[in-house]
């Protein structure tokens, strides 16, 4: 077999740079890769639970400053937003930082958005993966870090991004800390 081999290097070369293109042109970028199976865990809970669910997005502006905000979703339309803002109380004794809640609010379907643009925006499951898709995993990624994490069970956890040298409250995105029916 191998004196076949030497006898035709040409053919290999040509075999090697066939196989080379294929893999090259048809390899899916892991991040689509991944989008396209978290879209499918989504699409199956969703179908599971009839469109009817509650998620709750987390952002840090800063170290000791943290809030929340639960959006409840009812057959596919928001009906309630609440919002819960933590602030750091460290205690010197123990060297330990304690979130101490500062300020929560809550919004039925009735007086929804009167909190102005405190707290996350009206967004559903569907909504995050068109935005995602659309505008945070196709960052530029020579000048930013790009996040796609599937850490409630397959579907998004955080996803988007972080410009190049940002040192706090940079990340331009949604990070949901859970997923409920």
């Amino acid at each position: 077999m191998s004196h076949t081999i030497m006898k035709n290097p040409r053919s290999i070369l040509f075999s090697i740079l066939a196989v080379a293109m294929v893999l090259t042109c048809c390899k899916k970028d892991a991040t689509t890769s991944q989008f396209d199976t978290s879209l499918k865990a989504w699409n199956a809970y969703k179908a599971k639970v009839n469109n009817t669910y509650a998620y709750t997005s987390t952002f840090s502006p800063a170290t000791d400053i943290n809030n929340e905000t639960t959006i409840t979703i009812v057959n596919g339309n928001i009906t309630a937003r609440d919002f819960y803002l933590y602030q750091g109380s460290y205690n010197p004794s123990t060297g330990v930082t304690t979130p101490v809640l500062a300020r929560e609010w809550h919004e039925k379907a009735t007086d929804l958005n009167t909190h102005g643009s405190e707290g996350a925006l009206f967004y559903t499951i569907d909504d995050l993966y068109a935005l995602a898709k659309s505008s945070w995993i196709g960052a530029d990624k020579s000048k930013n870090t790009v996040f796609f994490e599937t850490n409630n069970n397959g579907i998004i956890s955080k996803v988007g991004y972080i410009p190049n040298g940002c040192k706090e409250g940079c990340f331009i995105g949604i990070q949901i800390k859970s997923i409920t029916p």
